[in-house]
This record gives C-alpha cells, structure tokens and sequence, in this order.
C-alpha cells in the first residue's frame, strides 16, 4: 500500500493540544492543498513542530537532538497519541464511531478514500485531515499494543 503524499505529512502537524478535542472535525478545503503549506500552518503543533516531533535546520533536514531518555519519553507519548488519534479519526470517518478500530481492515485506505469522498468531497470540496504515516503505524502492528 501506499501512505505517503505530501498533504499527509503535513497533517501530521494539524492538532492545537494534546488532546484535541476538535481534531475529528478538521477538514481542508481541497482548494487550499494545493497552496502548500499555509492551510497546516494554522495548527498550533505546526508553529511548534521543532518542539513536538523533531527538530529541523534552517534547510530542512533533521537535526540530531539531545538523546536523552526524558526526551525519547516525550517523543513515545507524542507519536503515541499522533498514532491513535488519527485511527480515530479514521474509524470515525469509515465507521461514524469515535473509538479505536477492532480490526485493521475497518480502515482500509480504499475505506478512507471511499468515505472521504463521499462525506467530504463531494459534499463539500473538502477532505478531512488524517495522517497517512501513523495509519501505517497502526497497522504494522496490526492495532495491537503499545504503538
């Protein structure tokens, strides 16, 4: 399967808190995408990205950090709840339920595609905003355990 596009990376940024008690309503006007970056930087964990997922110079590569272990803790937590929001958020979208999903293939990506198009795009030109990279996450370990 192929997760990775580059509207989907961005959306990694796209919650205000942890948590987010609004996530599972954001969405993107499909017009918007296609202008880059600006719909992802109004995301308060995208102005703080370097804080929150990993750290990136002044060209965009990333930098190596203090490895400490109170560091890879946060980090843990950070890409744990990434991860399991988004399969909410996935589940809410296929299923119209706000839990995690039973089984990896209640959010196929050709569910989600399905889904996204009917509920959002062509009902409003929209899509909802969900990360492709933590889906994958999730199902490598098939949605089981510690993520």
């Amino acid at each position: 399967m192929i997760f990775i596009s580059y509207p989907m990376v961005e959306s990694l940024y796209c919650l205000n808190s942890m948590p987010d008690p609004n996530f599972c309503n954001y969405i993107v006007s499909i017009d918007q995408l296609h202008r880059g970056k600006s719909w992802a930087m109004e995301y308060d964990f995208y102005r703080k990205r370097n804080n929150v997922i990993f750290e990136t110079d002044n060209t965009g590569m990333i930098k190596e950090r203090d490895n400490t272990l109170k560091r890879l803790s946060y980090l843990k937590i950070v890409w744990n709840y990434i991860i399991q929001v988004n399969t909410l958020k996935a589940n809410f979208i296929c299923n119209g339920n706000n839990n995690l999903p039973c089984n990896v293939e209640d959010i196929t990506t050709k569910r989600i595609f399905n889904k996204q198009l009917e509920k959002y795009v062509l009902k409003g030109n929209n899509v909802s905003i969900l990360s492709a990279f933590p889906l994958f996450l999730f199902e490598y370990f098939h949605g089981n355990g510690d993520f």
